[in-house]
């Protein structure tokens, strides 16, 4: 526990990573080799919301040994881990049994016992059901739970309205117990993950940054390409962790619009870092080569480097000095630069490039000091 003594209490319980650090050592203790940590809770929390469900079905004599109830929290907590997540799916889940459960009671009401109007009325719905399921949207997990609802109501021994609401009960039953489980216990948060997420992207971002310093062939634009697409990779993981951020905090917090705009910054940066890339490109490679080597532009690439050392810093918990970075200097570098570089200019092209270089740093440089602001919020 010395690790509780070295830094003060408000460090070791407000900083989310030190937090979420301290709350999972126990775990350590039970991990085994080549096993993930997460995954580990997860199936302890699992397996704790099941026990949970089969303690309350045994307690109140659920009819059926309270199956349904149980298949619910399986289904439930084996489809994600992290509470956004479960929330977000929980939501869809509720609805489609109370979709279901409705859709039965009418077809008790108007079609039972009519084998054929039954069938009918199950193949139809089925059918509709099927069709949210395949949506792309989160809506799909209400699709396939409304079938599984309506199905197994009215396809079961003797279907009543009895039955309705006992299937109704037990699958929302199985929905609460997972979600408070889920929640409460050892939670995962998806703010966790999207914070780790936006530490890798960064990093990410800067081995594209350091590219750019030895962009002198096809196999340099190679790997160029090879890490933007784990970038655009991370921005599509980004996006949909900040729906389950939102869930978490049911609308109210103000940190999932903070990871909206470091996605957005992020985004800047690849863009500028994309630019710099294509000016390079329209020179020829013997001429890239000097560009590169011009004590101003390797300042640029330094400058840059540091600045993506001191965010990754941040985003570990560890104490930095974030290099100051202010319009004048910018604004004085920009002319030095554009000194150096003026006698590789022939053409009107090779100025537009070299205008488009320059342009593209300092916005890089900007975006980069912008994004330290906000993931001091975080």
């Amino acid at each position: 526990m010395s690790f509780l003594v070295s830094k003060p209490i408000t460090e070791v319980y407000l900083k989310p990573g030190i937090r979420y650090f301290h709350a999972m050592n126990w775990i350590q203790w039970f991990r085994f080799p080549k096993l993930d940590n997460n995954r580990l809770i997860h199936s302890l929390k699992t397996a704790i919301a099941f026990l949970l469900g089969v303690f309350i079905v045994r307690i109140f004599h659920f009819p059926q040994n309270g199956q349904w109830v149980l298949i619910s929290i399986l289904v439930v907590m084996c489809a994600q881990s992290r509470v956004g997540a479960i929330i977000q799916k929980s939501y869809m889940r509720f609805l489609g049994t109370v979709l279901g459960a409705c859709i039965a009671a009418l077809t008790l009401w108007l079609a039972y016992p009519s084998v054929i109007w039954t069938t009918l009325i199950l193949c139809l719905t089925t059918a509709l059901f099927s069709y949210i399921a395949d949506s792309p949207s989160y809506l799909s997990e209400a699709g396939a739970l409304g079938a599984v609802t309506t199905v197994i109501i009215l396809i079961g021994i003797n279907p009543s309205y009895a039955n309705v609401l006992s299937r109704f009960l037990e699958i929302s039953l199985g929905i609460v117990i997972a979600l408070l489980v889920s929640r409460f216990i050892w939670p995962l948060h998806s703010r966790t993950q999207l914070r780790y997420i936006v530490l890798n992207t960064l990093k990410n971002l800067q081995k594209i940054s350091q590219q750019l310093k030895g962009f002198y062939s096809i196999d340099a634009e190679k790997s160029y390409e090879a890490y933007e697409d784990k970038v655009i990779s991370r921005f599509s993981s980004q996006s949909k962790l900040l729906d389950e951020v939102m869930r978490e905090s049911f609308g109210r917090s103000s940190l999932a619009h903070v990871f909206k705009a470091i996605l957005r910054s992020e985004r800047e940066i690849l863009r500028w870092v994309s630019l710099m890339k294509n000016a390079l490109m329209s020179f020829s490679e013997e001429m890239r080569v000097n560009i590169n080597q011009q004590a101003r532009v390797q300042k640029i690439y330094d400058r840059s480097d540091k600045l993506f050392e001191a965010l990754i810093e941040q985003l570990n918990d560890k104490e930095s000095e974030y290099p100051v970075t202010t319009l004048a200097s910018i604004l004085k570098w920009k002319n030095e630069v554009h000194q150096e570089l003026s006698p590789f200019i022939s053409t009107d092209s090779d100025k537009l490039a070299i205008d488009l270089f320059i342009f593209a740093a300092g916005n890089l440089l900007n975006q980069l000091t912008e994004t330290n602001h906000l993931i001091k919020k975080i």
